[in-house]
């Protein structure tokens, strides 16, 4: 099964909303600074690595600098030649604090957007699905020896098998290609009601 495909420029213009990058849900953060560990519409996990956040305080450290160059370079412009220093220090003080903390939600849903464009999430990827041998009565006993598997020349297992819920926007995703190669195929534009 290939990657899910979903379109670059939707997934960046959801997160630099703060939205989900992958269904636009919101309600991932729980006031400015907490946020879920899954989309509470999708399922998505959003730390996928370790490290995965690295890159969203690069792009926050990014934006704070830009906006504070910003700030001092229209500061002394509009002031020059009389230039007000200690303002405009102030301005861009006030902004080094200000911004990192207005740009933190978008900062961490657009780096996960980014990710996501440079490692398109996979069906294997965040497994709900578990499945193998245990011992019989103990399904949370993966560890067999051999005194656990075999009783009196008997073999002695339990299979374990854990639900798996498939996430809704790669169902949904992988349903459009779907109806789209059965429609290239056909010729068609659309498909039927009944087809549907």
């Amino acid at each position: 099964m290939g990657s899910m495909t979903l379109s670059i420029g939707q997934m960046l213009r959801r997160g630099v909303t703060a939205a989900c990058p992958v269904c636009g849900g919101r309600g991932v953060f729980h006031g400015w600074i907490r946020m879920e560990e899954r989309c509470p519409h999708c399922g998505l996990v959003f730390k996928r690595a370790d490290g995965h956040w690295l890159g969203s305080w690069f792009l926050n450290i990014c934006a704070s600098q830009i906006v504070v160059t910003v700030i001092v370079f229209i500061g002394f412009t509009v002031t020059y030649p009389h230039v007000q220093a200690g303002l405009v220090g102030a301005l861009a003080g006030i902004s080094a604090v200000v911004a990192p903390i207005l740009f933190f939600p978008p900062s961490r849903m657009l780096w996960t957007a980014i990710d996501l464009a440079m490692r398109p999430l996979e069906p294997t990827e965040d497994v709900l699905e578990r499945y193998g041998w245990c011992r019989v009565g103990e399904p949370f006993e993966l560890d067999l020896s051999y005194e656990d598997v075999f009783y009196n020349n008997y073999l002695n297992l339990g299979f374990r098998l854990d639900r798996w819920r498939i996430p809704g926007p790669m169902l949904r995703v992988r349903l459009r290609e779907a109806e789209e190669a059965y429609l290239a195929k056909k010729g068609r534009e659309r498909l039927s009601k009944r087809e549907k």
